[in-house]
């Protein structure tokens, strides 16, 4: 997930989704409610820990945050010198997410089709914004985190892509090559506030969104991965025309093959959990 969502036009939420942790994650994350609170008021630590899942927090989020700091300047680099070959596979890879997310719709009516199509337009529109110059006052930065984070959680929907609209992509993976600088800490203390915020109110209005009306929900999600995939297109990234057609039709396999297995594994391991 975290990898993911270092590139502008990935999303961390769908590798949550097909990975199969993807209601547990909004659960967890749903579960900072008033109850969490008074468990720890009355120092029920265990029991609090326990609401939240926190050991499933911790893990997921060192993953996450591992691969943010240790990546980071490994994909800059690599989208300065082998961009289209990167745009190539994480294309394959968002196709491929949307095919197994579209896969799990039951019951193709109207509406829902009608979402589907609502969602490629929604996501071909965000996706055509352009970045505009941003403050980078940390009031700025709190919001742009609370924003990023939404979107995160959203398969389709690349937090960081957002944060490039907002301008602030170059300024927050910058504080990242050197995060423990004082300026750094200020302004990755900002954003990390504004992203807990935007956890707190955005997963429960997405988890209740899936439980209520999951078919459309699932149709707007695969059609707004669809419709962002144009931030991906390798063939409008500089240097394409000096990239041999096949090396970028296998790099898009590749990041398709690399989803259906992974999404093929998840299900395996559900299927045997539900035995």
């Amino acid at each position: 997930m975290g990898s993911a969502d270092i590139v502008p036009g990935v999303s961390g939420g769908t590798m949550a989704f097909i990975t199969g942790i993807y209601e547990r994650l909004l659960s967890a994350l749903a579960a900072f409610d008033f109850r969490f609170v008074r468990l720890l008021a009355a120092r029920r630590f265990r029991q609090a820990a326990a609401h939240v899942q926190l050991d499933f927090l911790i893990a997921l989020g060192l993953g996450v945050g591992g691969a943010v700091v240790s990546m980071a300047g490994l994909l800059h680099t690599l989208l300065q010198t082998h961009r289209v070959l990167v745009f190539a596979f994480f294309f394959g890879l968002v196709v491929a997410s949307a095919w197994v997310i579209g896969g799990r719709i039951v019951g193709w009516r109207r509406s829902v089709v009608a979402t589907l199509l609502l969602g490629i337009i929604g996501g071909w529109l965000v996706t055509g914004l352009v970045p505009v110059d941003a403050s980078h006052a940390w009031l700025a930065v709190f919001f742009s985190g609370a924003v990023a984070i939404s979107a995160m959680l959203m398969p389709g929907v690349s937090g960081a892509f957002l944060l490039l609209v907002l301008g602030q992509y170059e300024f927050i993976t910058g504080l990242l090559r050197d995060p423990f600088r004082l300026e750094a800490l200020q302004g990755l203390g900002a954003f990390a506030l504004g992203c807990l915020c935007g956890i707190a109110v955005f997963s429960r209005l997405l988890r209740w969104w899936l439980r209520r009306f999951p078919a459309v929900a699932l149709a707007f999600l695969t059609g707004f991965m669809l419709g962002a995939v144009r931030t991906l297109w390798p063939w409008a990234a500089p240097g394409a025309a000096d990239v041999s057609l096949s090396v970028i039709v296998v790099c898009m396999g590749a990041g398709f093959a690399l989803v259906v297995s992974i999404a093929r594994l998840a299900h395996g391991k559900e299927n045997k959990q539900h035995e």
